[in-house]
């Protein structure tokens, strides 16, 4: 399907009953929402898919779909100029919208595959919290992403509990070290053959307790990951890092240098100038009445 060029906004769900091609002669995004339900959906290098609202860009809910070249990107909406006025309309059902300066929304993910199956080509993603997803609960096989780019501020790539998922050459990064760049998940059998991973807190992890097959890695290359909920700190000093136990035992030596209470290098006292000063005749003894008389003991 081609269509003039230029950028529209559609405010209910698409839904794609059999596979389409959008194509335009220049460069357009398209706000919208759409769900696969069967064939699958294509664009070509010029049509851009903005985030519309929270949810899937790209919902799939048959097997078997096509996505190829889906570009999903988080940017600021055209604004809408349906009422100059902001008073309401009575003759109207709609209420004026006014979001020319409206704040891009955030995409829960950009492709879910729910329960369905899908061959991912060339996908493009960004702006969104994750980037491909299964559902947590779905076994569905024929899951397959082969190149491209993804990115998501909490998941790259989340395989859910599929069935021999493959992830081939695909890039997935993170600006922020938060995060699992590829989520096994309780997936079976899974294979990954030269993914990039970048910026999150895990490269590639899996469920704990899960006891599904393990999965086939090869030439997988991970950069900029740190361990789960740790970030070691740097000593200002030395640039070398620092445990937790260490750490803290560094700020108490900081904040007190000697454990008896006792400063190492006291800072020296002012002494007041001489005339300021009180001086006092040397003391004698006996001269107060608890000290004994000289010579002899008190009677």
């Amino acid at each position: 399907m081609s269509f003039d060029p230029n950028d529209y906004v559609f405010a209910k769900r698409l839904t794609v009953p059999r596979r389409v091609l959008l194509d335009a002669s220049g460069a357009s995004t398209l706000f919208a929402q759409f769900t696969v339900a069967g064939g699958g959906l294509s664009a070509a290098s010029a049509v851009t898919f903005g985030v519309s609202a929270t949810g899937a860009t790209v919902l799939v809910n048959t097997a078997d779909a096509a996505l190829d070249g889906i570009k999903v990107v988080s940017q600021r909406r055209p604004a809408a100029h349906r009422h100059p006025a902001r008073r309401r309309c009575d003759r109207c059902e709609h209420q004026p919208v006014h979001d020319a300066r409206r704040r891009p929304d955030i995409s829960s993910y950009g492709i879910n595959l729910t329960t369905g199956s899908a061959t991912v080509t060339d996908p493009a993603i960004s702006g969104v919290a994750t980037g491909i997803t299964a559902t947590a609960a779905s076994t569905a096989s024929g899951i397959a992403i082969k190149g491209g780019t993804v990115s998501g501020a909490t998941s790259g790539i989340s395989l859910g509990t599929a069935t021999a998922p493959a992830v081939t050459g695909t890039t997935v990064t993170n600006t922020a070290t938060t995060g699992t760049g590829i989520d096994l998940a309780n997936s079976s059998s899974a294979t990954l053959t030269s993914p990039t991973v970048t910026g999150f807190s895990r490269g590639i992890g899996a469920s704990t307790t899960s006891t599904a097959p393990g999965p086939t890695i090869d030439a997988a290359r991970v950069t900029g990951a740190g361990r789960e909920g740790h970030r070691p700190r740097l000593h200002r000093q030395g640039h070398r890092h620092l445990g937790t136990r260490h750490r803290h035992r560094h700020r108490e030596l900081r904040r007190d240098p000697d454990p008896q209470g006792h400063r190492r290098h006291p800072r020296p006292t002012r002494r007041r100038p001489l005339q300021q000063r009180r001086l006092h005749p040397p003391r004698q003894r006996g001269s107060r009445p608890e000290d004994p008389p000289p010579g002899g003991h008190r009677a």
